[in-house]
């Protein structure tokens, strides 16, 4: 039942049109870069996550992903 919980959200992300200046986990969901990122947060929970080594998964400076997961997910 999770697994096809998981495909419907991905489908679901994948087809929907994110309106422009739009904001939000699916919105980051859907950048490579900040996605990777995310990734290794939900891969390893209990490490002690900078912005500088989520930048380093994300192939980012740390400005440019801080800028970024920022306009992308509209948190800090």
């Amino acid at each position: 039942m999770q697994a096809l919980l998981l495909y419907i959200l991905r489908s679901w992300f994948e087809e929907s049109a994110t309106p422009a200046g739009a904001t939000g986990w699916a919105t980051a969901l859907a950048d490579p870069a900040i996605s990777a990122a995310l990734q290794a947060i939900h891969r390893d929970l209990a490490r002690p996550w900078t912005v500088q080594s989520l930048a380093d998964h994300a192939h980012l400076s740390r400005a440019t992903f801080s800028r970024r997961f920022t306009a992308l997910t509209g948190r800090r």
